[in-house]
């Protein structure tokens, strides 16, 4: 039994090698250096596989670079917007700067145009309400300011000192309610009372008679009567005039030369009466 089972492995393994033998004999090239039929039906059979492989692969490969692509772009984006938002950045700053300048410019021209000694501050806090309209400088009695000196802006007239401490100053608004102070129409020469109306956008003139003429956009300056405010400086403008059959007196309204809601800058006037001098 065990010596059959020897000869059929042995048979088995023979007729392995020759199946082997023979394959290698049909793959190889005849004479005229055909390739054998087996290995033409190992390609054939393979040829449809191969493709579907080089397709995918290819697929991979583009995918892959277009990843890579995508991320270099997004990364560049990203680089661009930074880059972009720096620029932003230097252009406001510039334009800020610009601007500052230009109203330190002003008020330079201002200062060496005036009659009296002048000290420049800035906006250090803003309290305002419905009818209360004031401002904190960082100028005090450290640096000789007190009560009763006027307070310009570079455009004209921005209000007067009435709190003081070391290093700041509270300024009343010349559109606080609490405001009045003595002016002249040009160039009429006709006076009145300018007073705050609680509003940033205007104030109004009283007390000046209804026979008078009074036409838009003719200026305001101060009258210098009380000795607070040097005359000639400006007010603001006319912006609208109401008479009225009943009333004695015109109410004329007038536009602020100085912005208050934008004041950054300003210059307190060393007059005599406000400096005790």
């Amino acid at each position: 039994m065990s010596s059959q089972k020897t000869h059929r492995k042995i048979f088995a393994v023979v007729a392995l090698l020759a199946v082997f033998a023979a394959l290698l004999v049909l793959s190889r090239p005849d004479a005229a250096g055909n390739t054998g039929w087996i290995r033409r039906v190992v390609f054939e059979t393979a040829a449809p596989f191969q493709r579907a492989a080089d397709r995918t692969a290819s697929s991979v490969r583009g995918a892959w670079n277009r990843y890579i692509l995508l991320v270099g772009l997004q990364e560049e984006n990203r680089r661009l917007r930074e880059r972009i938002a720096a620029l932003e950045r230097d252009l406001d700053a510039g334009e800020e700067i610009k601007n500052e300048c230009t109203r330190l410019r002003e008020m330079l021209s201002f200062k060496q145009k005036a009659d009296y000694p002048v000290i420049s501050g800035r906006v250090v806090g803003m309290r305002g309400g419905s009818l209360v309209k004031t401002v904190m400088v960082d100028r005090g009695t450290v640096q000789g300011v007190r009560v009763g000196m006027p307070v310009l802006g570079a455009a004209g007239l921005a209000g007067r000192v009435v709190e003081v401490s070391s290093n700041q100053s509270k300024v009343l608004l010349l559109t606080d309610f609490n405001s009045n102070i003595d002016c002249i129409i040009q160039p009429s020469r006709i006076n009145g009372i300018v007073q705050g109306c609680g509003r940033d956008e205007y104030f109004r003139m009283k007390y000046v008679q209804r026979s008078v003429t009074v036409e838009v956009g003719q200026k305001i300056i101060t009258s210098g009567l009380g000795g607070i405010f040097p005359k000639g400086i400006i007010v603001g403008r006319v912006i609208d005039v109401s008479r009225s059959s009943t009333d004695l007196f015109l109410t004329i309204w007038i536009e602020p030369a100085v912005d208050t809601t934008r004041l950054e800058e300003v210059m307190i006037l060393f007059t005599a009466r406000s400096s005790g001098s």
